[in-house]
């Protein structure tokens, strides 16, 4: 398994405008990343794209909805609001800085 980094482009001071503050620190702590999988020949057999906390991304466990794989497009909301309520909400990320 390979896993690779699919970097966000940051976010320009108009385009922060228009979400919230709370929306904005979920958008710089949430990353897209992708999973691929591969035979003994090197080839791929299959490859998912996923969301996941960028705090907790290296940790050596796994921590209660850190991570998120949508089923379609239209489910990426709902896997940043999964995320948001089940592992940022009320300081329940291990790994981020309660600053």
């Amino acid at each position: 398994t390979v896993t690779l980094p699919i970097p966000i482009v940051a976010l320009d001071d108009l385009e922060r405008l228009k979400l919230s503050r709370y929306n904005y620190l979920l958008s710089q702590n949430v990353e897209l990343f992708q999973v691929t999988t591969r035979d003994d020949r090197g080839f791929v057999n299959s490859s998912k794209v996923g969301l996941r906390c960028v705090h907790c991304k290296n940790a050596d466990r796994h921590y209660t909805a850190a991570s998120f794989f949508p089923s379609s497009t239209g489910t990426v909301a709902s896997g940043i609001g999964t995320i948001s309520a089940r592992h940022f909400a009320g300081d329940k990320c291990p790994s981020i800085s309660k600053e």
